[in-house]
């Protein structure tokens, strides 16, 4: 084990000092010179994966003007250091122990394999015309756009037509310069009509025709709570027209009617059972 002896440590007021240290450092470690001699022994042994300890080893002096030795080892090498505080002791040692290391070989440099990460292209796919085929319309056609970073579509409530229980209504939207409508029986239908059409015009393929058929599902199931609403008809309960009532009404009065009972009054009752139970006399049987 490499033993550096302890040798007098030149003052940090010493013009020499800095010229010991400077002296210690290569071309490579010009970066570090504004590091501490304790930072670059650290530095190093990380590097090359050596144990490093520091230890107080001496105290001498009275109280006022104390004297501290402290020895560092860097795997191998051992070297210490003098000064009136153990950071200054600590830092001497580290500055010589650096001494040797700087006529350590240096370290291969290994390069690192470069990373190719294949980054999937997400506009391509999503300009596709088969592109969110499975999705709403509106939410698909807002998707395309934010892909081709390009403005959100527009839609503006173009016309409102009909009778208040069979209203249409026409919404617009509006892409770019393109613009497209669509009608339903409410806003939301109507907008998702509008998304249709201009997916459509833009040259993407239709959506799911299971998606249709849900959506249309959903729209009757719209349409229904919508005039349940407007009727104040309860849900479940089937609103009759007059013509449709009488009708049934004389199709009931068409069956073989049950025959009729009759009910007797208790006054009919007694006579009818004084009559029933009554014996008549035979005159052969009249006493004498």
């Amino acid at each position: 084990m490499a033993h550096i002896k302890a040798q007098p440590s030149p003052s940090l007021c010493d013009p020499s000092f800095p010229v010991i240290t400077e002296a210690i450092r290569g071309p490579e470690e010009d970066k570090d010179a504004n590091k501490s001699e304790i930072s670059l022994v650290f530095e190093i042994s990380l590097k090359r994966n050596l144990p490093l300890s520091f230890e107080v080893i001496k105290e001498s002096g009275p109280p006022h003007m104390k004297s501290f030795v402290t020895r560092v080892t860097v795997g191998d090498f051992i070297a210490e250091g003098e000064g009136n505080s153990k950071k200054l002791a600590k830092r001497r040692a580290a500055a010589t122990v650096l001494q040797e290391l700087s006529k350590l070989p240096p370290l291969p440099v290994i390069e690192k394999p470069r990373l190719y990460i294949k980054r999937r292209p997400k506009t391509i796919i999503k300009a596709s015309p088969e592109y969110g085929q499975g999705m709403n319309p509106i939410s698909r056609l807002a998707q395309i756009q934010q892909a081709k970073k390009e403005k959100e579509p527009e839609y503006v409530l173009f016309s409102e037509r009909g009778i208040q229980r069979r209203r249409e209504f026409i919404m617009q939207v509006e892409v770019g310069e393109e613009t497209a409508t669509g009608t339903g029986p409410n806003k939301k239908t109507a907008k998702r009509n509008a998304a249709e059409a201009m997916l459509l015009h833009l040259g993407y393929k239709a959506s799911s025709p299971v998606l249709e058929k849900a959506g249309k599902r959903g729209e009757n199931q719209e349409w229904d709570d919508q005039n349940s609403d407007q009727t104040g008809t309860p849900k479940g309960i089937l609103h009759l027209s007059p013509d449709v009532y009488q009708e049934m009404e004389a199709s009931r009065n068409k069956t073989v009617p049950a025959p009729a009972v009759g009910y007797l009054s208790s006054k009919e009752m007694n006579q009818t059972s004084s009559s029933f139970f009554s014996t008549s006399v035979s005159p052969s049987c009249t006493p004498a």
